[in-house]
Parts: structure tokens; sequence; C-alpha cells
């Protein structure tokens, strides 16, 4: 009896494990990683009259405020309500915002899509799916949380060859039809979602995976106890830390959402550019979802400086390729794909996973929901004045090379920092095992 019990705990704990990297692999590959997708489509659609990039640009702010918004009151929602019906909520947002967007007309009708695109997005990828890890998972969380948000490059790299020709394609059936295409799909894997997965174990009468299970493996972030919030608010990194995540996060959006005009600026629209663009972005989908499961895996065998400092390197390489993109030159396209791939952990994974290294497991949900939501609303800067320079210097060149130098400050500064935080974590151990 008893070893049925723990067979069926331990299946379980691994189908919530795949709930969760079904959940990711739906909203962040059909409803983020698209955007560019649509972008380029909504920009060349002069009948539509939304093409107009500056007022477009925008629309993700609202989508970024909101979901910030959302993330600095994270642990009051899921403490309130539960991860279950915030992921429920947010289906449903998901789905609405894209009904909204396929009918849009009018710049405003693309705004409120985008609130509710935010709405969801808060709900259903990074920060949800690190609550159900911390709840259901109590070693190699870094592995685990890194498969799981991974899914998102699966399926861009599906999204890639599903929406971008139906967007941009000479014979795609247009945008609109495939926003319509991905509402019916955030409902049907929604209800899915909701059915099955659980908040906690002990629902279940079930305990974390791993519990009570002795380790030989070196101490990661979550395995220490953590400081109180009063004395986080009166260390110095905190708010440092917070500077470089809004930065890096200001970066990378801007990077991203400007990385496929950049590119049919350079080789064109032709049917088979598109299709060769398509390509390019769905091995960046491919080699992003590596990346996440290696960043995880790197945080548990390496730790959070090495982890931090390689992608802070690609992320460099990559924007500085983006910048450099010409006709002759397309081969750095892929230079582009491959290096942001590598860097984009650094606006996922490793935030939940930074917290636990540098702050511990005490206010783990709270100063999750302050740095995500600072990361978020780096993303509602950085589009907009990406776009804007887009729109006045008819280009995004200079901008990516302010971009480059922007970055390779914020990766100095957060190694910099790592050191002072852990000097600051042993003083803070070695007071507690002598009882001050």
């Amino acid at each position: 009896m008893n070893k049925e019990k723990v067979k069926f705990s331990f299946s379980y704990h691994w189908f919530i494990f795949i709930i969760g990297f079904l959940m990711v692999f739906v909203a962040l590959g059909f409803g983020s990683s698209t955007g560019h997708a649509y972008k380029s489509a909504i920009m060349s659609d002069t009948e539509s009259g939304l093409n107009d990039v500056f007022r477009y640009g925008f629309a993700p702010s609202f989508r970024f405020v909101t979901s910030a918004t959302l993330n600095v009151f994270f642990g009051f929602f899921v403490a309130k309500f539960g991860a279950r019906k915030l992921i429920g909520a947010g289906f449903v947002s998901l789905a609405t915002a894209t009904l909204i967007n396929s009918f849009a007309t009018q710049y405003w009708h693309l705004y409120v899509g985008f609130i509710f695109l935010g709405i969801g997005f808060a709900w259903t990828t990074t920060t949800i799916v690190s609550t159900v890890v911390e709840k259901w998972f109590t070693s190699k969380k870094g592995t685990v949380m890194g498969i799981m948000l991974a899914s998102n490059g699966l399926g861009g790299a599906l999204s890639s060859v599903i929406i971008n020709p139906m967007c941009n394609g000479e014979d795609g059936l247009g945008w609109r039809f495939a926003y319509r295409i991905t509402a019916i799909l955030f409902l049907l894997v929604g209800l899915f979602t909701v059915i099955f997965i659980r908040n906690d174990p002990s629902e279940l009468g079930m305990k974390p995976l791993g519990s009570g299970v002795v380790t030989k493996a070196k101490k990661r972030g979550a395995d220490w106890v953590g400081f109180e919030m009063k004395d986080i608010l009166k260390k110095p990194y905190f708010y440092v830390c917070g500077l470089c995540v809004f930065l890096t996060g200001s970066i990378l959006q801007a990077m991203g959402g400007a990385s496929m005009v950049c590119i049919y600026d350079a080789v064109g629209k032709s049917d088979e550019m598109v299709d060769w663009v398509s390509f390019v972005f769905v091995i960046h989908s491919l080699v992003l979802m590596a990346s996440k499961i290696f960043a995880g895996f790197s945080f548990d065998h390496f730790g959070i400086r090495f982890t931090f400092g390689y992608c802070s390197f690609f992320a460099i390489i990559s924007i500085v390729s983006l910048s450099l993109i010409t006709k002759e030159s397309s081969w750095l396209a892929w230079v582009y794909s491959i290096g942001s791939s590598i860097a984009l952990p650094l606006e996922t994974i490793l935030i939940p996973l930074l917290v636990s290294e540098v702050f511990g497991k005490k206010c783990h949900a709270k100063i999750m929901g302050y740095y995500l939501g600072l990361n978020v609303f780096g993303y509602a800067v950085g589009g907009p004045i990406a776009d804007y320079f887009r729109q006045y210097y008819s280009s995004y060149d200079g901008f990516l090379l302010i971009c480059s130098i922007l970055m390779f400050f914020t990766a100095v500064t957060v190694q910099v920092t790592f050191v002072f935080a852990k000097k600051d974590r042993k003083r803070f151990e070695s007071s507690l095992s002598l009882g001050v």
C-alpha cells in the first residue's frame, strides 16, 4: 500500500512538471515569441491603419506595465487565490487579448488587447512557474525550472513555422487569422491546465519531490534561510541588482522587438527571404530551449556568477551583430539568433535564481515579484525608445550600439554585486551559527 502511494506521488510530481512545460510552451511560445512576426506583418499592412511604428510601439508597453504591476503584487495574489485560479484567469486573459487584437482597427484597441496580454503573461509564465517549482520540488530546482521555461523555445520554434508565414508570407492567411487561431489554442490549453494542476502537493496528500533526500551537492540559493525584509531594504546591493534587472529587461526587449524588422530591412521580404528568416527564428527558438535548460544546470553546478557572466557576454555579442546586419553580411543574423538565445535566460530563469542565491528563501516570493516587475517595466521602456530611434533616424543601429555599451556596464556591475552579496551572506550565516 505504501509502495503504491510513493509511486503515485512520484508520478504526479512529474505530471505537474509536464503541465508546467505545456503551459509555458503555449503561453510564451505562441503569445510572446511571435511578437516580432505580428509587428513585421502589421507594419507592412498599410490597409490596417495600424502601421505607424511609433504609435504601434506603445502597444507592448501596455502589456509590460500591466505584467510588472501584477508581479509586484504577486505575493498577495498567489496567497489569496492560489496558483491554479491565477493560471485559469491568465489563459482567459491571453485568449481575450488575441481576439481583441485580431479585430483591431484603431490603436487603442491594440492597447486594450495588450493590457489583457500583460495579465495573461503575469499569471501563466515565469512567476507562476517559479511558484509551482518551489511548492512541488525541493532539489535541482534550477534544472527543473530551466526545462519548464525552455519549452518557450520549443513553442517558439513551432510558432515560427506556423505564425510567421501566416502573417508575412505573400499567400498567408494574415495576422488577424493567426491571432484568432492562437486564441482557441490558449483556451484549450488553459482548460486542460486548470483541470489537472494543484496548488500544493499537500492537496493530494503528498510532499514535495526530494523531501528528506540527503544530497552531497553544493548548496545553492534556495537552500539557505535568507534575510528579513527589513534588513534587505537596508542593503545597497538590493537596489543595485534591481537597477541591473531593469536595464537588462530594457535592453533585451528592445533587441528582440527590433530583430525581425532589422533583418527584413537588410534582406528584403520575398517569399524566399520570409522562409529563410522563419528558419533563422526556428533555430533561435530551439537554441533558446537548450539555453534555458543549460542555464538551470549551470546554476546548480557552477553558481550564479558563472551563469550570469556567460549569458551577459552573449547578450553583447548578439546586440552588436544585429546592428551590423546588411544584405552582404546576412550571416550575422545567425550570430544574433544563436547569441540572443543564449542570453535570454537573463530575463527569465535567472531572476528567481538570483533572488534565491542573493537573498535566500525567507522573502523569496516578495522579492521575486519586485524584480520580475522591474524587469518587465524595463520591457515597457526599451521597446518604445527603440521604435522612436527607428521612426526618427530610419534605423535601430545607433540605439543598438548604445544598448551594447549599457549591457557591458550592467554585466560588470552585477558581477561586483555578487561578490559583496556573498560576503554578506557568509557573515549572516556565521552569526546564525554563533547564535548572535
